[in-house]
């Protein structure tokens, strides 16, 4: 019936499916645990603090249950990869599960907290609301990357608003021009993107130097000096510069072992084989 209570402790999770669910009932949320809901929902929801995500399992057998998360103590959260109808948000939206993933709504208005957006070169977070969207002025933008850092130049979206009708309220996100920067890298942000109402972040080539990976093989006993190694690794710079990779015994005197021009999303890849090793070695890359 209406005002069902469920609690989930700190550090708890609980998976609930079958008649809590049904239509027609509603239920709140408490405590700081996670919330998962998995199979088909159709009850309305209010968190009143912890994390409630949403799962669409592969038959697409989720039902659209309006959804409250209140502030709480600072830390409520919503998320996963399901539906849900219109979301009221105070607190972080998380899309995806273990993964990047969609989150699919009927209408959204967060009024504070972040969007928690995980982007990489082969698919990324998104938000996708089929009704009005608003972002107060409380929202802000948290990036990560799980994995391979998109490229310069790339376009993402991050909310595919469907329609016409542009994204409302007075976030700082939504103002032209406006960067955010996360792990070195730097997005510029647009609320009039994609089809011209959407917010999409573009990936700026960058203007100094950025270190990306970096491997090591050796080719001999990893303690002989007389060992050869092969590196391999990226950094990013801007389009065209020559970027150095070096190399030291001691992190004083240091050698410049290769140079290569970044392309033009600014990436330097680099392949050296026949690197003399030594008992230490340390390598660098440089953008002179």
């Amino acid at each position: 019936g209406a005002g069902l209570p469920v609690e989930v402790f700190t550090e708890a999770s609980l998976v609930l499916t079958g008649a809590p669910c049904a239509s027609g009932n509603t239920f709140t949320k408490t405590r700081r645990g996670s919330l998962v809901i998995a199979g088909r929902c159709d009850t309305d929801i209010t968190v009143a603090e912890g994390s409630l995500f949403l799962h669409q399992p592969a038959s697409g057998n989720n039902g659209a249950p309006d959804i409250t998360v209140q502030a709480g103590s600072g830390n409520n959260r919503l998320g996963g990869d399901g539906a849900a109808g219109s979301v009221v948000l105070s607190g972080a939206l998380s899309p995806g599960v273990d993964n990047t993933g969609t989150f699919t709504c009927t209408g959204f208005d967060h009024q504070s907290g972040p969007l928690e957006m995980q982007l990489a070169r082969n698919g990324s977070d998104r938000l996708v609301v089929q009704g009005s969207v608003r972002l107060r002025a409380g929202v802000t933008l948290a990036l990560s990357f799980p994995r391979q850092v998109p490229l310069a130049g790339t376009a993402i979206t991050l909310i595919d608003n469907d329609g016409s009708d542009p994204i409302a309220g007075n976030s700082p996100l939504l103002l032209p021009g406006t960067t955010v920067t996360a792990g070195g890298h730097v997005f510029q942000l647009s609320a009039t993107g994609g089809d011209g109402n959407d917010l999409v972040a573009t990936r700026v080539v960058a203007t100094g130097l950025i270190a990306g990976p970096l491997d090591v093989t050796f080719t001999g006993p990893p303690n002989n000096p007389r060992a050869t190694l092969r590196i391999q690794g990226s950094a990013e710079g801007p389009a065209g510069a020559s970027i150095q990779l070096q190399r030291s015994t001691d992190l004083n005197g240091w050698t410049t072992v290769a140079t290569v021009t970044a392309d033009a999303q600014g990436v330097a890849t680099f392949d050296v084989p026949g690197i003399t090793g030594g008992d230490r070695v340390f390598f660098r890359y440089r953008l002179p």
